[in-house]
């Protein structure tokens, strides 16, 4: 195929003046606005995340936005570097550029009104910063709007030779608020919008924060199995799809993006990995005791480790100590990025008679991972967890607002003294005032410590 007839064939608004309503979802994501406000800016803006997280669908809600906007159907261009003609190309850029402003523009570059060209899983295209950076050095009318699934990949070259040049938007799957935004419930919302998870008064708010109790925990029971992938709302049907998942995100990443982008000979010790911590979810481990296990060499398991976590499929929160060489040298705690991933790896359907303690731990480590790294509120500054020589564990510590709090997750409506035991140990060994104990559906104050169901938890922290 020609490539002129390439770019006809998927900008379809160039004939029809609109995005087809296949590609655009009714409702849109919180970084929508962001991305909105980085059109008029010349700064080249790098949508990054994992596959099938949304950033197509948040490309082409730009595009939409554009067109409504009053912007000339034919100044937006779109293509994917991960589509098999683009990928046989040579220098596939400088000759879809060169071809999109002779056939469709039909000006000198220099003469044409604001170009806004989309490029789609860019790290698939060799060379690809230079490119950009030679485009947008000869300051030409042209916004560039990109995405990756790898953050490593992106990173790094736009480190080296677009600094300056490039602004980040990373995309994680749904938070909790989300999803049931997404859902098409934003009113089950309403209650949470405003509060602060260090003052709630439990006389005045109880009624306000449990009205509607019984449709979120349906919700967050329907989260905790599903996750955070937004194409979960297409399907519904948990048996296709856990198979999605499987084979769109796992062996996708994992045996194309990761295999490809890093050079790994063996990519089946990444799934095997992968397969490790869904078992170990949130537990905390060494890269000797998974080398161990799968009979690797530490060195293999760290490199590949660090290409999943900068893939978006595991996360990790390290051993807080105020003594910075201690953290780095610690264990850590892993676990899947996302409770529908982990499920899928674990072949999980059904989580009415599953220990679903740590998978609740796990989905809340997500969320405020998200929160820190891809929101970029300046509140979240660390979230790490807390083991001591006398094995006192807190399950999550969070420094948020030049505050410390310690927070445990019970995942049961009823507490017993010692279920409070490591949680006041660590309180009075840092003077601490305040923590805070997920439960199941308790809601109440237990002296300074705040017993909160894990749905409202998350409704706070993630509004």
């Amino acid at each position: 195929m020609e490539p002129i007839r390439y770019l006809q064939e998927v900008n379809e608004w160039w004939r029809t003046g609109a995005v087809p309503r296949v590609f655009l979802q009714p409702d849109c994501r919180d970084e929508f606005a962001e991305l909105v406000n980085l059109l008029n800016k010349e700064r080249i803006t790098a949508i990054i995340g994992p596959r099938r997280v949304g950033k197509t669908t948040l490309m082409y809600q730009l595009v939409d936005h554009l067109i409504q906007s009053g912007v000339q159907k034919e100044n937006i261009l779109f293509v994917t570097m991960d589509d098999p003609l683009t990928m046989t190309m040579v220098d596939p850029l400088r000759m879809i550029i060169d071809e999109y402003l002779e056939k469709i523009v039909r000006k000198p570059v220099r003469d044409v009104e604001r170009l806004y060209i989309f490029i789609d899983e860019i790290h698939f295209l060799r060379n690809w910063n230079l490119w950009l950076k030679k485009y947008y050095d000869l300051k030409y009318n042209i916004k560039f709007i990109i995405s990756s699934s790898s953050a490593t990949h992106l990173l790094k070259f736009s480190k080296e030779s677009l600094v300056g040049r490039i602004t980040e938007i990373k995309i994680m799957p749904l938070n909790f608020t989300e999803f049931i935004k997404l859902s098409g419930r934003s009113d089950l919302l309403e209650s949470y919008a405003d509060r602060d998870i260090f003052h709630i008064d439990m006389d005045d708010l109880f009624f306000d924060l449990t009205q509607f109790q019984d449709e979120l925990v349906l919700y967050f029971n329907e989260y905790l199995l599903a996750g955070g992938y937004p194409e979960y709302f297409k399907e519904k049907d948990i048996r296709v799809w856990q198979d999605t998942l499987l084979s769109d995100v796992i062996e996708k990443t994992v045996y194309r993006d990761i295999a490809v982008l890093y050079r790994v000979k063996n990519p089946q010790y990444l799934e095997k990995i992968l397969l490790y911590i869904a078992q170990n979810d949130c537990q905390i481990t060494s890269f000797n005791k998974i080398a161990q296990t799968l009979s690797i060499s530490t060195d293999t398991v760290i490199n590949l480790i660090y290409y999943l976590e900068c893939s978006y499929l595991i996360g990790s929160l390290p051993l807080y100590s105020k003594n910075v060489k201690k953290q780095i040298r610690s264990n850590k705690k892993f676990f899947i990025i996302d409770s529908g991933l982990r499920n899928s790896l674990l072949k999980i359907r059904d989580i009415a008679n599953e220990n679903i303690g740590l998978l609740v731990e796990s989905v809340i480590d997500s969320n405020l991972i998200s929160i820190k790294e891809f929101r970029r509120l300046p509140d979240f500054k660390n979230i790490s967890y807390f083991k001591d020589k006398q094995k006192h564990e807190v399950d999550i510590v969070l420094e948020i607002n030049s505050k410390i709090v310690p927070i445990e997750v019970k995942y049961q409506n009823h507490i017993y003294n010692h279920d409070l035991k490591n949680l006041k140990y660590f309180m009075d060994a840092d003077d601490l005032i305040f923590g805070v104990l997920v439960t199941k559906n308790l809601f109440e104050k237990r002296e300074n410590i705040l017993c909160i169901p894990a749905w409202m938890f998350l409704l706070i922290l993630t509004k």
